[in-house]
């Protein structure tokens, strides 16, 4: 969403085989606004209790169902809003407004715009806060974000070397089961 009336959605890549979309079939960033603050009322409609870890994990799985595209599109927003329980409109605005574009290089620099999110809602609440402070903000984010991003890379990385030893040994299995069946059956062979 590289400007404020986006006719369409945009698509980017983020990585490894992993798409974004921004926009979530809206005509413009008020629509995507207004979105935000309806995943807001509903979050805050829920009944969950914000220290209930299990329900708020419950609320995520619905929410993220209910909201699909803006969950992609706006991921440390989305998740903020439901695990952390604070969202401001004005801060999305300005993050919508400011730091949400078409394409990202890659996934570590899609994180880093998502969590501008974070440091413009920082700023938002903390309106006497230095610059030093901002910096220091936005530093440790953004480590903490590449690292919980290796973390899933280096997860995803291990399922998928188990998933391809578990279809090794289960062809390995299958041939053992044709021989058997083969060599307890001679005159199929012939």
């Amino acid at each position: 969403m590289a400007s404020a009336n986006v006719k369409k959605d945009v698509e980017f890549d983020l990585g490894d085989g992993a798409m974004g979309r921004a926009g979530a079939g809206r005509k413009d960033a008020a629509d995507v606004i207004a979105m935000a603050a309806q995943i807001w009322k509903d979050v805050k409609a829920s009944g969950v209790d914000p220290e209930d870890e299990s329900g708020n994990d419950a609320l995520l799985v619905r929410l993220r169902k209910k909201y699909h595209d803006f969950a992609i599109s706006f991921p440390i927003p989305f998740r903020w809003m439901i695990t952390a329980r604070e969202y401001s409109e004005v801060a999305f605005e300005k993050f919508i407004k400011r730091h949400v574009k078409a394409f990202y290089k890659d996934r570590k620099a899609f994180m880093v715009a998502q969590g501008e999110y974070l440091v413009i809602l920082f700023k938002t609440r903390n309106p006497r806060a230095s610059a030093r402070e901002i910096h220091g903000f936005r530093a440790s984010l953004a480590v903490s974000l590449t690292k919980d991003d290796d973390v899933f890379k280096d997860a995803q990385e291990l399922a998928k070397q188990g998933t391809k030893e578990l279809d090794e040994a289960a062809d390995e299995a299958r041939r053992l089961r044709i021989c058997a069946y083969l060599k307890a059956n001679p005159d199929i062979v012939a």
